[in-house]
């Protein structure tokens, strides 16, 4: 990442206040903001807008991204835009609420494993 880009990065972050905080403060905002823009949107757009403000809040290297992209990962297997749900509910005609109830507590416990797991490597 270019200085200039470091700079730009580090401004958003002091303007959205979060200057002070402690790296698994920051680490708490970035994979919630990234579950929750994955949920919504797909996770592509949430790790191309949410990952280089993560590396410039955060020093943590392939650790970081890869819990990042675990973080995405769970989060489309619960998410509307996730054709697979949307094709699977048709197929054994059930709701899409249906599909979500059996898969969230998977996607629950694959974030808990993963933070663990990061949280092992950053020691």
């Amino acid at each position: 990442m270019s200085e200039r880009t470091d700079r730009s990065y580090r401004c958003v972050i002091a303007a959205a206040g979060c200057y002070g905080k402690t790296a698994s403060a920051y680490l708490s905002d970035f994979w919630s903001a990234i579950f929750t823009a994955t949920v919504i949107s797909g996770s592509t757009g949430a790790i191309a807008m949410g990952t280089p403000l993560a590396f410039a809040a955060i020093p943590g290297g392939a650790p970081l991204m890869a819990y990042l992209m675990c973080m995405a990962h769970a989060a489309s297997q619960i998410s509307p835009t996730h054709v697979c749900l949307v094709v699977a509910a048709d197929y054994f005609h059930v709701t899409l609420g249906d599909i979500v109830k059996k898969t969230l507590p998977i996607s629950i416990a694959f974030c808990v494993l993963m933070t663990l797991y990061y949280n092992v490597i950053m020691l």
